[in-house]
């Protein structure tokens, strides 16, 4: 199962208003509070990240930005390293 989007994932803009040539496409951005929902969009985030254009004023701010969940990737973080220890065994009568 896919766990959906949530607050303080790292993710991907996969598309936007203007598809491939929109300016957020592929950058990264935080997860950082839901918007609300939208009629033919669906789930509404507002995500923060460096370089990001807002099209109220199409300049770069870095700042924040509102993005459908439909156009978010998440990033999976690794995984952490194991704690388990292996041991050689050797059996003894």
């Amino acid at each position: 199962m896919i766990r959906p989007i949530s607050k303080g994932d790292r993710c991907f803009i996969t598309d936007g208003v203007y598809k491939e040539k929109s300016t957020n496409v592929g950058k990264t951005v935080t997860v950082e509070s839901l918007q609300g929902n939208h009629s033919t969009l669906g789930v509404i985030w507002r995500c923060s990240g460096p370089d990001l254009v807002s099209y109220n004023d199409m300049k770069p701010e870095g700042g924040c930005v509102d993005v459908p969940a439909i156009w978010l990737k998440r990033i999976e973080p690794p995984p952490l390293p194991g704690k388990t220890k292996s041991k050689k065994l050797e059996l003894t009568d």
